[in-house]
C-alpha cells in the first residue's frame, strides 16, 4: 500500500511539472491587470519581443500584472506549447477559446498586445514590438501603478 501512495505523489509530481513547463499552471487572475500579447513562430518581431515580455513578467508576476500569449495561428494546444517552450516564451500561453472570453479581437498585424484591467476591460491595443520598458511606460501614460 506504501508503494502505491508513493507512486500516486510522483505521478502528481510529475503532473505538476508538466503543467508548468507547459505553461497552462496559472489561471486568468481576476485581480491582475493583463499584458495579452499575439504571437506567431514565422513573425520576426515577436521573436525579438519575446526576451521582453519574459522579463516583464518575471519582474512583474508577483506585483499586479499578469502577462499572457496568444498563438496567432491558432494551432492544436500541444503544437502550440511545444514551439512556444523552442522559443523560450515562459509567460502563460492561453487558448483561443480563452483570448476569446477575454473578448479580444483577433489581431490583423503582429505583434499585437493588448492591455487588460483587472475585470478584464481592454484598456489599450498595441500594435508592433514591445518591450518592458515600452509597456512599463504605457502603464505610466494610463495612471497605472504596478
Amino acid at each position: 500500500m506504501l508503494k502505491i501512495c508513493y507512486i500516486v505523489l510522483l505521478g502528481f509530481a510529475f503532473a505538476s511539472l508538466s503543467q508548468a513547463s507547459s505553461h497552462k499552471n496559472i489561471p486568468i487572475s481576476e485581480e491582475k491587470w493583463k499584458v495579452v500579447n499575439f504571437w506567431a513562430e514565422w513573425c520576426a518581431p515577436c521573436r525579438k519581443e519575446i526576451p521582453e515580455l519574459n522579463q516583464l513578467a518575471k519582474n512583474y508576476s508577483e506585483k499586479k500584472l499578469q502577462v499572457l500569449g496568444v498563438n496567432f495561428d491558432n494551432l492544436p494546444s500541444s503544437e502550440t506549447l511545444d514551439i512556444a517552450t523552442k522559443m523560450g516564451v515562459e509567460f502563460q500561453i492561453l487558448t483561443t477559446e480563452q483570448a476569446e472570453q477575454l473578448n479580444l479581437s483577433y489581431p490583423i498585424v503582429l505583434p499585437t498586445t493588448y492591455i487588460l484591467s483587472p475585470d478584464n476591460k481592454v484598456i489599450k491595443k498595441l500594435i508592433g514590438e514591445q518591450t518592458e520598458q515600452s509597456l512599463l511606460e504605457e502603464f505610466k501614460r494610463l495612471n497605472i501603478s504596478l
